[in-house]
């Protein structure tokens, strides 16, 4: 099959209702569609399979959309979730409580010292100064703020599991 009629067919199983972020909805799948954008609809369909459960048949469509077009990324991020939807799945949509609510107020403890560091291996030549050590970024970036959500990497489809 080829790409659009792939994607016409995963709009199809998308109800007319369902909006996603900024209120996107199918008739913005169509319009993309109609000026061959395929990456962007394909983008788009993502965004609305995560507002609602559709069906296996959907998430198998946009898994060979997504191979036909050599985006392997989305294409192995809509098998997962067609075999979320055969399968079951349990999602937890997990917030940080503000302050003001009961909340923490640093988010995350962090230690008044500073633990001693590894021993990497790196002998210094004298025996009082120390090398080889480096400080390390914590994965993931800024610390998390109180009454904020995380989201699905890559909030455009493009990280997946």
């Amino acid at each position: 099959m080829d790409v659009l009629a792939l994607l016409k067919s995963a709009s199809l199983l998308v109800p007319e209702e369902t909006a996603g972020e900024n209120d996107l909805t199918v008739d913005d799948v169509w319009e993309y569609l109609a000026h061959d954008e395929w990456e962007v609809a394909l983008g788009l369909l993502e965004e609305l399979g995560d507002v609602r459960p559709l069906p296996a048949a959907f998430w198998a469509s946009m898994a060979a959309a997504a191979k036909e077009l050599r985006l392997e990324r989305s294409a192995a991020w809509c098998h997962w979730r067609e075999g979320e939807t055969r399968h079951g799945v349990i999602r937890a949509d997990l917030t940080l409580c503000a302050p003001s609510d009961g909340g923490r107020r640093p988010p995350v403890a962090r230690p008044r010292r500073r633990r001693p560091a590894p021993d990497v291996g790196h002998r210094p030549p004298h025996p009082h100064r120390r090398t080889g050590v480096r400080r390390r970024p914590a994965l993931g970036g800024g610390r998390p703020r109180p009454g904020t959500r995380g989201q699905r990497p890559g909030a455009s489809g493009a990280a997946h599991p």
